[in-house]
């Protein structure tokens, strides 16, 4: 049986368009009952209210204490990813992922492995969500495994020579070396180095509350950082 409504632009991909207007995409398997469901959720004009969207969900899971359990800098980084599925995936039914899903669009993003591996990541942690709040029997995210960075992409981490360390300290203007004698001297991340105040250093040591663990320290400063 041929049904009406549906437009097929390239292989694989089925939209239900009425009236000239594309109301969205169909996104089960042709032929399968989940399939024949979002047709008429589409023809009955209710697919655009689906409550166990993904949207729906990341709603849900920003206001959870799961998420303002995380770290400034943890959110940060699942942020980014949460609004690439929100674009991706938005309207589409939670219940509906399944496991090769998640695998291709970690390889849809292998140009850029870093955020290719937080996928999996995330969406198991919104799958996960999904499973205690009633939307999901199980988890299809968990356990993928990590894409490694090609041979000709990965760098060695190479480690300073006393020789150039003189030069940089010799070369650099007084912002370039506060920044430098930081990681030198605090060897915390980056990303906390921003959060040094004046007031966290009262001439001996510096004191840090570090974004990712939330671990409050006191660090001795090195001569070369009091002298910055």
């Amino acid at each position: 049986m041929k049904l009406p409504y549906l437009h097929r632009p390239k292989p694989g991909h089925v939209w239900f368009r009425k009236g000239g207007r594309y109301l969205g995409r169909i996104t089960a398997e042709e032929g399968t009952q989940e399939f024949f469901d979002q047709y008429w959720a589409f023809r009955n004009g209710k697919a655009a209210t689906v409550r166990t969207s993904w949207a729906e969900l990341i709603k849900s899971y920003r206001k959870s204490g799961r998420w303002a359990g995380l770290s400034a800098r943890t959110r940060q980084d699942y942020e980014r990813v949460i609004l690439y599925l929100e674009e991706k995936l938005g309207s589409r039914d939670v219940r509906l992922l399944q496991r090769k899903h998640v695998i291709e669009a970690q390889a849809a993003n292998a140009h850029r492995v870093r955020f290719a591996n937080y996928i999996p990541q995330v969406l198991s942690i919104l799958c996960q969500y999904a499973v205690d709040i009633g939307w999901r029997r199980d988890n299809p995210a968990t356990g993928v495994r990590k894409l490694k960075v090609p041979k000709d992409r990965e760098r060695a981490h190479i480690p300073w020579t006393d020789e150039a360390v003189v030069a940089f300290r010799a070369g650099a203007n007084e912002r370039a070396r506060l920044i430098f004698e930081m990681g030198v001297g605090s060897v915390q991340r980056p990303g906390d180095w921003v959060a040094f105040n004046w007031g966290d250093y009262d001439g001996d040591p510096l004191r840090v509350t570090q974004g990712k663990t939330g671990v409050r320290l006191s660090l001795p400063c090195t001569p070369q950082l009091k002298a910055a």
